[in-house]
């Protein structure tokens, strides 16, 4: 395997995240994630789900799931990213099925001793990937297999998904990621996709077991969590920033997604 098609189906990144929002597109990915909270505290946004996250953590995106990250102050994480055609070249069906089978997990808690395990050997591939050793398949594997013997896992409503991205559906994402912050419906999104109103229902039925407006609502409230995070701005600023036609409708929906107030929220990450 050459150079640059090994870097396609495997890639390892340590970052420093600001607080606030991640500005990356919220998209769908082709490929698994892995990603390791090491310092600070963040709050992930699933296709369907808020959830806090902390040091020693690792949250498991299998492909088609949409995700964003918010920081309620700087942190560090690592994200390990590989392919599933780069597990095919070297494990059988039945093997590759075994070692992905932790993915039916979103989130692993782990205690001090294994999450130390864990970044020893994270950084044990890292230095395999450095160096361009295609040895690395081991390296994932090793990692795989231990993060399902520690795994207490939060239900996950979805199964691992290998379907192949669908390119309306990844249209459609990009516009509600684009045009969140004005009063779009379905009807404008049908429209602006060139997308029937039925197929848009199907598709995040099938794709991301949510419907639209619970997905736009969703990508609404994240920015919603950042303004509260980083700004002075008043409660109804904030509800008419993210598209909500009145405060009333956005505190309902964002202690629906949060379980607290935008009050609450903005007071409990101080």
């Amino acid at each position: 395997m050459n150079n640059t098609d090994f870097e396609s189906k495997v890639s390892i990144e340590y970052k420093i995240m600001n607080k606030g929002i991640d500005k990356s597109e919220f998209g769908l990915h082709n490929s698994y994630e892995i990603l390791f909270i090491i310092n600070g505290s963040n709050i992930i946004l699933f296709n369907d789900r808020y959830q806090e996250l902390k040091v020693g953590d690792i949250v498991l995106f299998s492909p088609n799931e949409s995700h964003k990250l918010i920081g309620n102050s700087q942190y560090e994480l690592i994200f390990l990213k590989f392919s599933n055609s780069y597990l095919k070249k070297y494990y059988t069906e039945q093997v590759e099925h075994e070692l992905l089978s932790v993915f039916k997990s979103r989130i692993v808690h782990a205690d001090t001793n294994h999450f130390n395990k864990l970044c020893k050997m994270v950084n044990i591939l890292s230095n395999d990937y450095s160096n361009k050793n295609d040895m690395v398949f081991i390296n994932i594997a090793d990692i795989l297999i231990y993060l399902s013997k520690i795994n207490k896992p939060l239900p996950k409503n979805n199964p691992v998904s290998k379907q192949p991205i669908n390119k309306n559906l990844s249209d459609i994402i990009n516009y509600i990621s684009e045009n969140y912050s004005y009063n779009i419906s379905t009807d404008d999104i049908s429209t602006n996709c060139k997308i029937s109103k039925s197929w848009i229902y199907r598709l995040f039925k099938n794709y991301l077991e949510t419907t639209p407006m619970r997905f736009l609502n969703n990508i609404r409230i994240l920015h919603a969590c950042d303004i509260l995070l980083t700004t002075n701005a008043t409660i109804t600023e904030v509800a008419m920033r993210c598209g909500f036609a009145s405060t009333s409708y956005f505190e309902n929906i964002f202690k629906q997604v949060t379980c607290q107030t935008p009050s609450m929220f903005r007071k409990s990450k101080k």
